[in-house]
This record gives structure tokens, C-alpha cells and sequence, in this order.
């Protein structure tokens, strides 16, 4: 899976963290499998708690131009993984239907 380590599988955020942000996410959500748009989300949430001058749209930009890197096969193994160790992930709720439902059949 190329560079991604387990750690950053891990990362991931919960309702009330991505209500803000989510009309940002909207439009990458069809270009970025939910792992990398939630470790996404993390990173602009941390930018600004920092006060930092990074714009939140080019941080989701990185990650989704980023993620285009995988192969369609990794991509769906890697937002497979994420959403096994984070069972809570606001993606679930609001991530995009087509990829929602490829899991929506298997027991794990």
C-alpha cells in the first residue's frame, strides 16, 4: 500500500469534530476514498487550532491529489482498513454512497 503506515489508518474524526468542515469535504469526497479525506480533516482541524495560515483547501487538495497516486485497488484497501479500526468514523454517515455501499455487505 505504498506509504501508508498503520498509524495514519488510525487517524479519523467524530461527528461533532467534522460538522464544520464538511461542506469543505463535500466536493473531495469524489475524488479521495474516505481514509484520506478524514486524515484530511484531522489535519486542517490541527492547522487551525494552531492558528496557522495554511488554507483548509489546500490541505484537502494535497491529500486528495495525494491519494490519486494508489491504484483503484489500493485506494479501496485503504479506506477499507480505516473504516475496520474506526468503526465510528463520520464517514460512515456522511462518506460517499458509492463506497459505502461496497462494505455495506460484509460482516466484519
Amino acid at each position: 500500500m505504498g506509504e501508508m503506515s498503520n498509524n495514519n489508518i488510525k487517524v479519523h474524526l467524530n461527528e461533532p469534530e467534522i460538522i464544520f468542515l464538511h461542506a469543505d469535504l463535500q466536493q473531495y469526497l469524489s475524488q479521495s476514498c474516505g481514509a484520506f479525506v478524514c486524515m484530511a480533516a484531522q489535519e486542517v482541524i490541527e492547522q487551525r487550532e494552531s492558528n496557522s495560515d495554511s488554507a483548509p483547501y489546500t490541505l484537502l487538495k494535497n491529500h486528495a491529489d495525494r491519494f490519486k497516486k494508489y491504484s483503484a485497488e489500493e485506494q479501496y484497501e485503504i479506506d477499507f482498513q480505516h473504516r475496520l479500526v474506526n468503526r465510528n468514523c463520520y464517514l460512515d454517515k456522511y462518506g460517499d454512497a458509492r463506497i459505502n455501499a461496497s462494505y455495506t455487505q460484509l460482516e466484519i
